[in-house]
């Protein structure tokens, strides 16, 4: 898994790229649609202070029907215009 954190005046991105082998999932191909969420927790050793969440159903309940959809692709997708470098 390759993970990639960027901190630029006050926003942090994160970037995951999770090969299909990783979680098992041996039909992946193009176009594939999959349930997933992910939670990012602010907790330094004394307790969650609060969370990110890309979908819903982790951080405060455990409900798969409220994933969200994940379409996988064969290629890595342009960065988003809010997530692309800042021209120099």
């Amino acid at each position: 898994i390759e993970v990639a954190v960027r901190r630029d005046t006050g926003r942090t991105t994160y970037e995951l790229a999770i090969p299909t082998d990783a979680i098992f999932f041996p039909e992946a191909v193009a176009g594939t649609v999959i349930r997933a969420t992910l939670v990012v927790n602010d907790n330094n050793g004394g307790g969650r202070r609060g969370y990110l969440h890309w979908g819903r159903g982790v951080a405060r309940s455990k409900n798969p029907d409220r994933y969200g959809e994940v379409i996988l692709l064969d290629t890595p997708p342009a960065a988003p215009r809010h997530l692309a470098p800042a021209a120099q």
